[in-house]
């Protein structure tokens, strides 16, 4: 039983010891475009890289994204390393048209403007949906406004987010 103990104990020691000394690299590129499945996520917002990042806030995955068969509505949602995060609802699913967004909001961490939406606006062209293999790639771009928490329009304060591409896995919702 000591013996277990102790070997139990060597291990915890040497999986923290690893887990410290692994470095974390910095991505300084967006993701590439393509169309496997990789589960990338990445864009400019005002010009600044936003990918999406391991180190999502408590109980959030770093990149989701769900299909509801019955909507037939593509949502995703990504953080990035900040804890700011971009979610898109995509519908109707045409492949290859330049279609607008339904719904993309940017949660900011500014108390005056939790939000930046666009209802309706914004381009998406999604380049594969494949409900067999559960693939959604696609590239994107919206200029949000300032909202509240119940996404109503608040002051002139734009948020735009350009050079969007997603390449996600999805899990199906009926």
């Amino acid at each position: 039983m000591k013996k277990t103990l102790s070997t139990l104990k060597f291990a915890v020691i040497l999986l923290l010891m690893a887990s410290f000394s692994c470095e974390k690299k910095e991505i300084t590129v967006l993701p590439p475009e393509t169309q496997t499945g990789a589960n990338t996520f990445g864009c400019y917002v005002n010009g600044e890289l936003f990918v999406k990042d391991g180190t999502a806030p408590w109980m959030h995955l770093p990149l989701s994204a769900t299909y509801s068969r019955s909507d037939k509505i593509l949502g995703i949602r990504a953080y990035s390393h900040n804890g700011n995060d971009i979610g898109l609802e995509l519908d109707p699913l045409q492949i290859n048209s330049s279609i607008p967004i339904s719904l993309a909001l940017y949660s900011s961490k500014n108390p005056f403007c939790p939000y930046f939406a666009a209802k309706e606006a914004g381009e998406v062209i999604i380049t594969k949906f494949d409900t067999v293999s559960c693939i959604a790639s696609g590239r994107f771009n919206f200029n949000g406004q300032c909202s509240d928490f119940s996404l109503n329009i608040h002051g002139d304060s734009i948020v735009s987010i350009t050079a969007g591409r997603f390449d996600v896995k999805f899990g199906i919702v009926e």
